[in-house]
């Protein structure tokens, strides 16, 4: 169980990770270059070859595909992050071991928690809704209470990620083969979970809405690949800044890897 109970600090994982991944641009290059050529040739295909919309079969192999490259990405980047370039090949990981399913199991296990809190909070939403404007309702109390109902649900949708915030240590912990269960990963993360919900999921949206100002209104096949490359370069600081984080709250615990770069 983790004893110290530490305030993480958001600013400085930021500048942290940004400094690691900087400083060791080569490594995370060679390392994550395999499994994001190979995406990036998948996307390529898919926009060469172009579905109808709704298409199932197409929906479903895109998502196994994120998912398999994903979890490669975000393991090869952890494992850089917090035990050196000797826990990855040169080249980046080239075999899926059941380290890496237990990594997906993990991210799967979590949205699937997070969709059902979804869905109760927004059945407890709408029900409320219902109950305070009912259909042809008059009632004169009812439009100052609908008044709090778009913050109710602004705070609903925040739950669930704030759910996964709790539970994301789990993945760089997977990642360096440490075996670690939920209640670890509350306990990892009790106090702090607000601040990991800021670094792994504010971070991206940052840096989405950064790279969305990049795009034209008309923009070219061309200018919108050039922009999801560079998401693509920016994906290693998305993902090391759980694992400055992972680091900082595991420091001084008997849990901790540290890192060698």
């Amino acid at each position: 169980m983790v004893e110290t109970r530490r305030t993480l600090p958001v600013i400085g994982v930021l500048a942290g990770v940004i400094q690691l991944v900087w400083r060791e641009r080569t490594v995370f290059a060679r390392s994550l270059a395999m499994p994001l050529g190979a995406w990036v040739l998948f996307a390529l295909v898919m926009m060469a070859f172009p579905a109808d919309s709704g298409s199932s079969w197409r929906y479903l192999l895109v998502l196994l595909v994120y998912g398999g490259v994903f979890t490669m990405v975000a393991v090869t980047c952890h494992r850089l992050a917090l035990l050196g370039p000797s826990a990855v090949p040169a080249w980046g990981l080239q075999r899926w071991t059941r380290r890496e399913t237990r990594f997906l199991g993990w991210v799967v296990a979590g949205y699937a928690v997070a969709l059902v809190m979804m869905m109760v909070l927004g059945t407890v939403l709408f029900t409320t809704a219902a109950v305070l404007a009912p259909v042809g309702g008059t009632h004169a109390a009812e439009e100052p209470a609908l008044v709090w109902m778009p913050w109710l649900s602004l705070l609903m949708s925040l739950l669930p990620l704030y759910l996964l915030a709790r539970l994301s240590p789990l993945l760089p912990a997977t990642a360096v083969d440490e075996r670690r269960d939920m209640a670890w990963a509350f306990e990892a993360s009790r106090g702090n979970g607000w601040r990991l919900l800021l670094i792994v999921f504010g971070l991206p949206w940052l840096l989405g809405m950064a790279r969305n100002i990049l795009v034209r209104s008309e923009a070219t096949s061309v200018e919108v690949l050039a922009v999801s490359l560079l998401g693509l370069v920016l994906l290693p600081v998305e993902v090391a800044a759980l694992s400055v984080a992972y680091r900082f709250l595991t420091k001084g615990t008997g849990q901790s890897s540290e890192a060698t770069l």
